[in-house]
């Protein structure tokens, strides 16, 4: 049987055709299996390149997503440890005004006007606290800030006086409602940390009058993100107070306001989860515990 004939610069197909062994030949060019084994070859190679890319940026972003959750963890224990020294300050604060309040309770001035008459160790030791906690409130201040935090506003927080007389100090509820939150350590239930609350609570409905617990002067009514609408009052003798979370003031900064004088109404601005009042006393630059000035209008109907 005579041989087909086959170009040199192509090869001869043979296919079989079912099982009765009919044939079919193609004649295909020889540059078409180098072209196939080249385009095989990118394929390849583009496989290789899109798992070994794919396998890195699956592992960058494990890293990624691990640096982050560390930094979470590490940031959340940074504002856990704030949250429990900036507790600690307040627990100390109030430590003192209670050292302060035990030992003028012996004398014949009543708590909480400070007559002076402490003993020298008594006056050595509570230098020496205040040294210390104002090293530490200065730290936490330089912590928040390279956290980004921002510092607290003088708006809210008490000058430095010493009230010396009677006269001038809170002594009225200021306003009508339950006490919700007390002068106490507790769970902020904005952030679920652990917090000293530096002044109670009063909850009633949105609109409630606000009042004024003694006369002064009206030095700050403003908005903060914190407090929300508040205001803060400069009594005679180093006493203040401040009223959070307003919805609306009835008074103006500069104001002289009376003993009793509606100066606002209850509402639940800044970080609030209802309707109340944040009330808070200072008396000598210390925040105390507003409970020691409630109900006091028998004691100094005369002074106002």
């Amino acid at each position: 049987m005579e041989k087909d004939f086959i170009a040199p610069d192509k090869f001869m197909l043979t296919i079989q055709m079912g099982m009765d062994g009919r044939q079919r030949q193609l004649s295909i060019p020889k540059w078409t299996l180098g072209v196939f084994v080249l385009v095989q070859i990118i394929l390849l190679i583009c496989t290789l390149v899109m798992i070994f890319s794919w396998s890195g940026i699956s592992a960058r972003e494990r890293k990624i997503a691990s640096l982050l959750t560390e930094n979470s963890t590490l940031r959340n224990k940074m504002e856990t440890s704030l949250g429990m020294v900036g507790a600690r300050l307040d627990s100390l604060n109030n430590k003192i005004n209670s050292t302060a309040n035990d030992s003028l309770k012996q004398s014949s001035t009543n708590y909480p006007y400070y007559s002076g008459k402490t003993s020298t160790g008594d006056s050595q030791y509570l230098a020496g606290v205040v040294k210390r906690l104002e090293l530490i409130n200065d730290r936490i201040s330089e912590i928040d800030g390279q956290l980004g935090g921002v510092a607290i506003s003088s708006d809210t927080e008490p000058t430095k006086k010493v009230p010396v007389v009677r006269a001038g100090a809170p002594s009225i509820y200021p306003a009508f409602g339950n006490i919700v939150s007390g002068f106490e350590v507790r769970v902020s239930p904005i952030t679920n940390e652990i917090e000293f609350h530096t002044g109670i609570d009063l909850a009633n409905e949105a609109g409630t009058p606000i009042y004024a617990t003694a006369s002064g002067v009206i030095v700050k009514a403003k908005y903060e993100s914190g407090y929300g609408k508040f205001i803060r009052i400069d009594h005679q003798n180093g006493y203040e107070t401040l009223y959070g979370h307003m919805s609306s003031f009835k008074v103006r900064e500069g104001d002289v306001v009376k003993k009793g004088q509606i100066i606002g109404f209850m509402g639940s601005t800044g970080q609030s989860t209802g309707p109340h009042v944040h009330y808070e006393v200072w008396a000598g630059g210390v925040k105390a515990d507003p409970m020691n000035y409630l109900n006091l209008v028998e004691n100094y109907a005369s002074t106002e």
